[in-house]
């Protein structure tokens, strides 16, 4: 396959993957999605591209930072996206009158097809300066639904590590 096929190739591969409207920024759907990575290989038969080293992936406000990009598709679409990085980062802007949804973790899975993000290994979630912290989050985009869990229990019946969460007050007007 040429050089040239690949990307295009990987191109339409993001752009169906790419949060639409109901998860970032009206319109972000229509702007150029720009990937760069330091290599990218594509197999078309499994369905499945993969960008590695120092990996950026934008569209509009939705943008992706990591190690390592996995993409797996088939005919309908791309099903599942995994970052993986120290840390991997996610970040889109739901609304225009809302501040960025930002997550980092180790391991960063996006189910294009049920909308959720799940984040892994020391993961992070913040909006509004609202912080989510635990070793797993489940962030259901449509539904503005975050879980947050540890891991872990000692013989005492305690967690080593304790889901974390800071909610900041309402401004007052």
């Amino acid at each position: 396959m040429k050089a040239g096929n690949v990307v295009k190739i990987a191109a339409l591969l993001a752009l169906t993957w790419l949060p639409g409207t109901s998860t970032a920024l009206p319109g972000d759907e229509d702007q150029p999605i720009r990937i760069q990575s330091d290599t990218a290989e594509l197999d078309e038969k499994q369905g499945v591209s993969i960008y590695r080293g120092r990996v950026t992936i934008t569209q509009g406000s939705v943008k992706i930072r990591a190690d390592k990009v996995t993409v797996e598709s088939d005919n309908e679409g791309v099903k599942k996206i995994i970052a993986v990085g120290q840390p991997a980062h996610y970040e889109h802007k739901p609304k225009p009158d809302e501040p960025m949804v930002k997550a980092r973790g180790e391991i960063i899975q996006y189910m294009a097809t049920e909308d959720k993000v799940v984040i892994l290994k020391n993961a992070r979630l913040e909006q509004d300066h609202n912080v989510f912290q635990g070793d797993r989050i489940n962030y259901d985009i449509s539904k503005q639904l975050v879980k947050a869990h540890s891991k872990g229990t000692t013989k005492t019946g305690n967690t080593g590590k304790r889901v974390e969460i800071v909610i900041q007050p309402k401004k007052k007007e």
